[in-house]
C-alpha cells in the first residue's frame, strides 16, 4: 500500500475527493493538502479549511472497513466518536474534523482519568450491543470466543503453506506449538463464552491514550477513534490494552489496587448483567484471549507482504502466536 499512497494518480484522486467533500459540507480549503503520515497499515493527510483542520485516512485493505464502521458508530453513538465529514465506504476513505489533543499529550494520566476512559468506552459498547447487524453490514468482522480455536487451526494450516518470505508465513515449530495449545485455547474460550455478561459488542482492540480525544469545553464525553483493529467480540477483551498500558507506565502488575479500580470502573457499567465476581472472572478470561485478536489484526495487514521489505514488523505474528500458545501454560 505505501507504494500506491506515494503515487501521483492516487494523490490527485484523493485531493479531488477531499476538496469535493469539504465543499459539500459547506466549507472551503484554505491551504494545501499535506501527507503527514505513511505507514504500512494506513496513511493520513491533512488540510486547513474554513472550518478548521480536517484529516483524511485510508487504511490497508485488511482494515478498509474502518471508514464504514466509524460512519455507523457516529450514527449510533454520536457523542462517543468523531462524526465524519465524509466517508467513502467502498474505498475506505474517511474525512474527519480535527478534534484537538489526545490523552497522550498530557504529561501523565491519573487513575481517575483511566477510570473515566474505560467506563465511557463501556457505555459506547452498551449502546451499540443491539446493533450487530448494522455494524457487521459496515464490515466489522466477528471474532467471538467460540470461534477462536477452530479459526486459529484453519489459519495455521493455511499460513504454513505460504512462501517463507511472506510476512504471514508460519514455520513448522511454531505451528506445532500453537496447535498443541488449541485445547487450552478452546477451554478458555468456552468458559468466556459462558461467562457473564452473555453479550457481544464492539472490541476496540487498541484502546490506549493516543486513541482518545480530550473533550472540548462544550463537551461532556470523551471521543474515541482509530477503529481499524476493531472486532465484534466479547466486549471485555477491550480491557487488555488499558491494563497492559497501565502495567507498563506504572511499572506494576494487574493485581495492583489502582488497576483493579480501573477494571472495576469498567465492569460497573455491566453490573446489571452479572455479579462482581462473575464479571471479574469474565474480564480475566477475555484478557487471556486477547492474543487471538492481535494476531488476526496483524495477519490481515501483513499477509502477502515480503518479509525482507518490512524488517520492523517481521516478527510480529510470531510474537502474538507465541503469546497465544502460552495460554496452555497458565
Amino acid at each position: 500500500m505505501p507504494t500506491i499512497w506515494n503515487s501521483q494518480p492516487w494523490r490527485d484522486e484523493v485531493e479531488a475527493w477531499i476538496r469535493d467533500s469539504v465543499t459539500a459540507a459547506g466549507h472551503e480549503l484554505t491551504g494545501p493538502v499535506e501527507q503527514v503520515r505513511v505507514r504500512m497499515w494506513s496513511t493520513q493527510l491533512t488540510v486547513k479549511t474554513t472550518a478548521g483542520l480536517v484529516w483524511f485516512k485510508e487504511n490497508h485493505p485488511g482494515q478498509r472497513a474502518e471508514a464504514a464502521v466509524v460512519d455507523e458508530l457516529a450514527r449510533l453513538a454520536p457523542d462517543h466518536v468523531v462524526k465524519p465529514l465524509a466517508a467513502e465506504r467502498s474505498r475506505g476513505w474517511l474525512l474527519t474534523p480535527d478534534h484537538g489533543r489526545t490523552l497522550a499529550t498530557l504529561a501523565s494520566i491519573d487513575e481517575d482519568t483511566w477510570c473515566r476512559v474505560v467506563a465511557e468506552f463501556a457505555d459506547l459498547q452498551r449502546r451499540v450491543a443491539d446493533h450487530r447487524e448494522e455494524l457487521m453490514n459496515a464490515g466489522l468482522l466477528p471474532l467471538l470466543p467460540e470461534m477462536a480455536a477452530e479459526y486459529i487451526e484453519d489459519q495455521i494450516a493455511r499460513m504454513r503453506g505460504l512462501a517463507p518470505g511472506d510476512l504471514a508465513y508460519v514455520g513448522p515449530e511454531l505451528a506445532e506449538r500453537v496447535l498443541r495449545a488449541l485445547p487450552a485455547v478452546g477451554e478458555t474460550a468456552r468458559r468466556l463464552a459462558a461467562a457473564a455478561p452473555p453479550v457481544a459488542s464492539l472490541d476496540h482492540n487498541d484502546l490506549h491514550q493516543n486513541n482518545v480525544f480530550i473533550p472540548h469545553a462544550d463537551e461532556t464525553t470523551l471521543r474515541f477513534f482509530d477503529f481499524g483493529d476493531a472486532f465484534w467480540a466479547h466486549p471485555f477483551t477491550t480491557l487488555s490494552v488499558p491494563v497492559g498500558v497501565l502495567c507498563r507506565d506504572w511499572k506494576t502488575e494487574p493485581h495492583d489496587p489502582r488497576i483493579v479500580r480501573v477494571v472495576d470502573s469498567y465492569l460497573e457499567v455491566w453490573s446489571d448483567l452479572g455479579q462482581p465476581a462473575e464479571l471479574r472472572e469474565a474480564a480475566r478470561l477475555a484478557q487471556e484471549m486477547y492474543p487471538v485478536h492481535r494476531f488476526e489484526s496483524w495477519r490481515r495487514i501483513l499477509e502477502g507482504s515480503p518479509r525482507d521489505e518490512h524488517p520492523d514488523v517481521s516478527e510480529t505474528l510470531e510474537y502474538w502466536l507465541g503469546r497465544l500458545a502460552d495460554i496452555s501454560a497458565r
